[in-house]
């Protein structure tokens, strides 16, 4: 690799919170997964700053002539810099699919690395309700299902469980929000670390999990509902949760079309 694209990598380190680790071994280190939420990641912040730059743009345009002079000269430093922000990204987009036909298929996304469209509304996912604020003891499982309500990486995630919390304070139990992305994880992924970490696989990415989250995983207590089982009941789950539900409530009908559940 360049030292341009060490460069980039360590860029990329700080804007994305990217473990540090050598360039030369990333792909095998982080998959192909990883590597895909780094892309997407970078692809929604380079868009982001396009529209700065088009507005900024437009301001210096419809500044008039007699407004400080002041004025202009900061937007368009602010401009130079927002220039700077989208070369790296672009530079470091491109170094990344480089990267991606040197990657080892890996099983799971870190936490740390979703980008904003990781989780879509309906995703079936495994909630860490122990010992939260709000949830003395929410149910006798530390983990239990649910579904994600409203997908948000700048604020909290929202969930609905399909069984109820006796401890959560809207919509009859069945509500959980959390900042932390520890917290949540897709159903499918969950149960693939859960089973790595009881096997005591050496996988380099369960390696790069901190120590508290591959605890939580491992030994936390899990609600007994399995796939099959939340398949027959899905229907009464979703029918359910439009009955009671309150907060995004418009959501609950695009969750029963993903099912094809009538509510």
């Amino acid at each position: 690799m360049t030292k341009t694209d060490k460069a980039l990598w360590d860029y990329a380190t700080v804007v994305f919170s990217i473990p540090q680790m050598r360039l030369e071994v990333v792909s095998k280190t982080l998959g192909i997964d990883n590597i895909k939420a780094i892309m997407s990641s970078a692809s929604g912040q380079l868009k982001e700053v396009n529209k700065d730059i088009t507005d900024i743009n437009w301001d210096i345009k419809e500044t008039n002539k007699t407004k400080s002079q002041l004025l202009i000269d900061e937007a368009k430093a602010r401009n130079a810099e927002n220039i700077l922000k989208r070369r790296n990204m672009s530079a470091l987009i491109e170094l990344l699919k480089r990267l991606r036909f040197e990657t080892k298929k890996r099983s799971f996304v870190l936490p740390e690395l979703r980008d904003p469209n990781y989780f879509s509304i309906g995703d079936e996912v495994m909630i860490y309700v122990s010992g939260k604020e709000g949830f003395k003891k929410a149910t006798k499982y530390d983990w239990v299902s649910g579904k994600i309500l409203c997908p948000n990486l700048s604020g909290p995630t929202r969930c609905i469980t399909n069984n109820k919390l006796e401890n959560a304070r809207f919509c009859h139990g069945h509500f959980f929000q959390t900042f932390n992305q520890d917290d949540i994880f897709k159903r499918s992924d969950f149960y693939k670390i859960r089973k790595m970490l009881k096997e005591g696989k050496n996988d380099v990415q369960i390696k790069m999990m901190h120590q508290n989250l591959a605890k939580q995983i491992s030994e936390g207590t899990v609600e007994p509902l399995t796939d099959k089982q939340l398949a027959s009941n899905q229907k009464k789950y979703i029918q359910h949760l439009a009955k009671v539900v309150s907060v995004y409530k418009s959501h609950i009908p695009v969750i029963a079309k993903r099912y094809g559940v009538k509510i």
